[in-house]
């Protein structure tokens, strides 16, 4: 019966916005602050008390980087979109995103994954829509032409670092080519047909609003969550081929089926929101096992501060907390020696469980996000991780800064310490006190990418004095759907740690390019060249090509 109600509201919705169409006379080409230039406003309703955002939280606030109004109400901010592929939002993407729509894309999957938001925002097919949006929904912001909304009081048109639409140097002012085109969906009509006309469309247009916000749940800042959670799943999974040469030694090579991640979030009330992540890992002997990597959930109180629980990816760095399990978001085929998995012989407590509290400070106009986590600590070996016992008293404590200068646009900086108490056993005959310094810096600008972290893992006992450390620098070119990249990393394990105990030293070069061949599909083909130093016994070298395809559903 639902899926009836839908379908009859979607074939009316499609009738009235055809004739709409068909009865609306052309405008006359927009707000133009000059021959050919086409003005766009920011708008938000009559009641939000903000009057104006710098290009800085503009831009953060439509990447939903930052979610709360920069005032002293501290709203949350209702983000709608125009339909991808409309004159607007191609606006929006030149004028404040400065990305592709396929980067915006994966842009939304990135932060759904990294769970700083529970769905993307929701986007309306016209400027006139999204105009009686606002005028309903007191934190709703948005983009329309600023003819659209020239002589409209329903809504509020926001100063932009201090400037209206029209005004000398006002940043929103789209220019050659990209002005072609484009209509203002709310210029005067004609006078053609003068009061009957008008009064006709103007019931189309409301009844077409209507049908889209009943559909979409748009232009409603109380939703009410009683019929049911909002519920969303996406995927993840690879294939790939591997060949792989020891000098001296054997070949192998093999195609390989990669883990199917399937990925959960539900938002439970306005400021709660749950993520899972579960993966189907498979066996060497042909068998999945069933691995659930996160599960959290998440209460949001402002931009400053948000607290979940549960089992999460460790915030060390910038590589354990942007790319989890989902092999398509990352640039290369695999992760970096010093960032590999528990189970695959890494030596960071990637995964926690406990509690996180996070935020966003600005200090001017340079964002700092700040994490404190506590959590079961790690158990005699490194693994598996302690997901529901844990092996002493003393809980671990991860902190973590990043900051991205203002004066240096693309750039992060951050760092972070890991502090533990390691209970004896394994292969340690004593307790260990783990200290875990890391650092790294991201700069991305014009399609380059550059990554750099390093990670130096400390252990010190009654008769144990370990420091073991590990690095990498990846930097990358995207080239519209091509993306060539380079990669070295190393990992210098202790010999004399004996939590580490059967784990070598190891350096790599990586070469390699990654096809984008749809927006949700990629190809990517690897070279390696890696060194393997053991404690004992001459070092091993190798070569490895590989082959990946990872797609997103």
């Amino acid at each position: 019966m639902k899926d009836s109600v839908q379908f009859a509201y979607r074939l009316a919705a499609a009738f009235c916005a055809g004739l709409l169409a068909l009865l609306a006379p052309s405008a006359s080409g927009a707000s133009l602050s000059n021959e050919g230039a086409v003005a766009y406003a920011i708008i938000a309703n009559p009641k939000q008390t903000a009057v104006g955002l710098s290009s800085a939280d503009l831009k953060a606030l439509f990447r939903a980087d930052q979610q709360y109004w920069p005032t002293k109400e501290k709203g949350r901010v209702n983000l709608f979109l125009p339909k991808t592929g409309s004159a607007e939002m191609k606006a929006a993407l030149s004028l404040i995103y400065g990305m592709s729509e396929s980067d915006l894309k994966k842009h939304w999957v990135e932060m759904i994954y990294q769970n700083k938001i529970s769905a993307r925002p929701k986007e309306f097919p016209s400027a006139q829509i999204l105009v009686r949006i606002v005028a309903k929904d007191k934190d709703a912001l948005t983009i329309v032409p600023a003819a659209a909304v020239a002589e409209d009081s329903s809504v509020k048109v926001l100063r932009i670092d201090g400037k209206l639409p029209g005004d000398e140097g006002y940043p929103l002012v789209l220019t050659g080519q990209g002005a072609v085109g484009v209509i203002a969906a709310g210029a005067p009509r004609s006078q053609e047909g003068a009061d009957g006309q008008e009064e006709r469309l103007q019931r189309l247009e409301n009844d077409l609003l209507d049908m889209q916000i009943e559909l979409a749940g748009g232009g409603d800042s109380d939703r009410d969550f009683d019929l049911g959670p909002i519920f969303s799943m996406k995927g993840f999974g690879h294939v790939g081929f591997s060949d792989t040469d020891v000098d001296g030694g054997s070949n192998d090579n093999a195609f390989a089926l990669g883990g199917l991640d399937l990925f959960i979030t539900s938002q439970l009330a306005e400021n709660l929101s749950f993520l899972n992540e579960t993966v189907f890992e498979p066996g060497d002997t042909g068998e999945y096992t069933l691995d659930v990597e996160r599960v959290i959930l998440k209460y949001q109180v402002s931009d400053s501060l948000n607290v979940q629980t549960g089992r999460f990816h460790t915030t060390l760095g910038f590589w354990n907390e942007t790319y989890h399990h989902g092999e398509w978001l990352q640039t290369s085929i695999d992760r970096p020696a010093i960032l590999r998995f528990e189970d695959d012989g890494g030596l960071l407590p990637v995964h926690l469980v406990g509690l996180v509290f996070k935020g966003r400070e600005n200090v001017g106009e340079t964002p700092f996000d700040w994490t404190v986590e506590i959590g079961n600590g790690r158990g005699a070996t490194p693994d598996p991780p302690q997901i529901t016992i844990d092996a002493n008293d003393s809980k671990a404590i991860n902190l973590a800064l990043r900051a991205a200068p203002s004066g240096v646009p693309g750039l992060q900086v951050g760092g972070g310490v890991y502090l533990d108490r390691i209970a004896s056993g394994g292969n340690s005959p004593e307790n260990l006190e783990e200290t875990i310094l890391n650092g790294h810096v991201v700069f991305e600008r014009d399609g380059w990418r550059f990554i750099g972290e390093y990670f130096d893992v400390q252990h010190d006992g009654s008769t144990t004095d370990a420091s073991s450390d590990g690095y990498y620098f990846q930097l990358a070119r995207q080239m519209g759907e091509w993306t060539p990249y380079l990669r070295y990393d190393a990992t210098s394990v202790d010999d004399t740690d004996p939590f580490f105990d059967s784990t070598d030293d190891s350096d790599t070069l990586a070469l390699g390019v990654r096809w984008d061949f749809t927006d949700w599909a990629a190809l990517k083909l690897q070279v390696d060249q890696m060194t393997v130093s053991p404690a004992v016994g001459p070092d091993e070298d190798s070569t490895t090509v590989s082959g990946q395809v990872s797609f997103a559903f």
